[in-house]
């Protein structure tokens, strides 16, 4: 019986282990080639996500809301309009109107501001004059200095004829400087008036403070525009290349109520003591969506989110029908921005001098005893209310603030116009030198207006 028993294998000596099962080893290398796996591909996507050049992550209508609000918190950029405008109406068949600008915006100093914009614009064909309308001007502001140039006025010369002569206006660099302007009016006005407080002061504080509200009220739209919702129904096209920039290709529907809520809240920021009434904010609604505007073509940088190019076609209906074609380009968003000074240019003060030498003409007739012209037509219009000569803007800001809607501001019989441009003397007082006689009393009886006396014959 011991035989078979000797036989028998001999028990392990650690019975505790356990040998490991067919194919675990194999289970083992696919569990940590998938937890590699799920890392790299987590890892790229974040990396994608942040990226993001092709916009997978992100809806369309997500991009396009970053594209406002990079182009509203913009410090700088640079801008290309395009707009051409075509009658195809009975009334001025053929007319082509076609409109240009290119700008340069810098406001990342807003102490030093800097900014350039070049503008022109071309009309032929059923038009009031025979040749073709032009006008170009270009501007540039460097340390709030204002330099402008009036490139082409000749549409001028076919609405006034041709003896008209644009002079020292048209190709000449003409710099304003408003500080330097303030300093010459207030020193003026306190030799002139030593007793009376300098009105200037409470200007330049006024400004200050309106300046200030401004860039509060600016803020205040942006962020009103950046949670607007402007567009809707997008359609994501082929990425095109816009010049140099690889960007995304959508064509979005203008949203009626997020444009019209938009334009509620930025009415309230600018004039809230005037807001829009639900009426009219009904009334604008139903106006929009009687002639809904078409689609609008948005091209969106890859890269950063930002605006390439928008484009836009829309018909007019109307007493005029025909359509508008116009196209943005952007480039060089928050880029730094060179904005050369203009050389040569012309004080305005000088030119202003030689444009309006009848100012100095009209006060030497006077001083010589000239005869009173006579008194002028006024002859009102939609830009002249009180038809004295001189257009509504420039009464309010070329001049010294005469009445737009009163021929003769300072009631002394003479027109402001006359006493602008012809006799040199102040439209705000009757008596421009003070001596008790009205400058139309003065001027009648030979005497001077600006200056105590009676004339020499």
């Amino acid at each position: 019986m011991d035989e078979p028993l000797a036989s028998l294998p001999t028990p392990l000596a650690n019975p505790t282990v356990s040998v490991e099962p067919a194919g675990g080893k194999r289970k083992v290398t696919v569990i940590i080639a998938a937890i590699i796996a799920v890392v790299l591909i987590g890892t790229a996507a974040a990396f994608a996500y942040l990226a993001d050049p092709l916009g997978i992550f992100a809806s369309p209508q997500k991009i396009i809301a970053s594209a406002i609000a990079n182009l509203a918190d913009a410090t700088s950029l640079e801008y290309d309009l395009a707009l051409h405008a075509q009658s195809t109406g009975d009334k001025n068949p053929g007319t082509d109107v076609t409109l240009t600008a290119q700008g340069t915006s810098d406001t990342f100093d807003l102490e030093h501001p800097k900014s350039s914009f070049a503008f022109s614009v071309t009309a032929t064909g059923a038009l009031p004059t025979p040749e073709p309308i032009s006008f170009a001007f270009e501007t540039r502001t460097v340390d709030k200095i204002i330099y402008l140039r009036v490139a082409d006025l000749s549409f001028l010369t076919g609405i006034l004829g041709p003896s008209f002569t644009p002079g020292p206006l048209q190709n000449q660099w003409i710099k304003i400087d408003p500080e330097a302007l303030r300093k010459q009016f207030a020193a003026t006005f306190n030799q002139s008036n030593p007793e009376t407080a300098d009105p200037f002061a409470g200007i330049q504080k006024s400004q200050q403070a309106a300046a200030e509200e401004f860039k509060l009220k600016a803020e205040q739209t942006k962020t009103a525009l950046k949670a607007a919702h402007l567009f809707g129904n997008i359609e994501r096209l082929p990425a095109e290349t816009v010049g140099e920039v690889s960007a995304n290709h959508y064509r979005a529907a203008i949203d009626i109520n997020g444009v019209a809520d938009f334009v509620v809240a930025a009415k309230n920021i600018w004039t809230p003591d005037q807001p829009l009434t639900d009426q009219e904010i009904n009334d604008m609604k139903s106006t929009l969506l009687e002639s809904p505007p078409p689609p609008i073509d948005l091209w969106i940088a890859k890269r950063d989110k930002t605006f390439a190019k928008i484009h836009a076609e829309v018909p007019i209906t109307g007493n005029m029908p025909g359509t508008v074609d116009a196209t943005v380009l952007f480039k060089n968003f928050n880029k730094p921005v060179n904005i050369e000074v203009p050389s040569p240019s012309t004080p305005i003060e000088e030119v202003l001098g030689s444009l309006f030498a009848s100012f100095s003409t009209g006060s030497q007739q006077a001083a010589s005893g000239g005869a009173l012209e006579a008194p002028p037509v006024l002859t009102p219009g939609p830009l002249d209310a009180d038809g004295d000569g001189l257009s509504d803007s420039s009464e309010t800001q070329l001049f010294v603030n005469t009445d737009p809607k009163k021929a003769d501001t300072d009631g002394d019989g003479l027109t402001d116009k006359q006493e602008l441009m012809t006799y040199g003397t102040n439209p705000l007082k009757k008596d421009t030198d003070g001596d008790g006689y009205s400058d139309l009393e003065e001027i009648k009886n030979g005497y001077n207006p600006l200056g105590p006396g009676k004339l020499k014959p």
